[in-house]
């Protein structure tokens, strides 16, 4: 968690992949396996799972700590992330931060709302 002053301004998950990608389950809802099939592709990384700030502490550098911070659980291919293609303001922290896309698969949206047409799996190499 991200605190300024006792106010809750951003969250943080990271962790590391292992270095071999796992197999995936014939059981996985067809929501989930564009995404599933990207984090296959992220082995040997730290991975953002969760990078959030509240919208009223957007642009004030907090999600570019929180990155810096995750950047502490870097692996042997350094770090990833996954993000929706409409997500414009999260790509350009990424980018700023030497994120690349590196794959892409179409969100499936199975009902779900969302302006976005790909996840992105978005790759800085240590």
């Amino acid at each position: 968690m991200a605190e300024i002053d006792g106010r809750s301004l951003g969250c943080l998950i990271a962790y590391q992949k292992p270095e071999n990608p796992q197999e995936l389950t014939s059981d996985v809802s067809p929501l989930f396996e564009p995404l599933m099939l990207l984090e296959r592709e992220a082995y040997g990384t730290g991975y953002v799972f969760v990078l959030s700030t509240v919208a009223e502490a957007r642009g004030e550098g907090i999600g570019s700590s929180l990155l810096t911070f995750a950047e502490r659980c870097r692996g042997t291919r350094g770090m990833s992330l996954i993000v929706a293609d409409n997500n414009t303001g999260a790509r350009k922290l990424y980018e700023r931060h030497g994120y690349k896309v590196s794959a892409r698969r179409p969100i499936v949206k199975n009902g779900w709302e969302s302006d976005g047409e790909n996840w992105l799996l978005m790759i800085k190499a240590p």
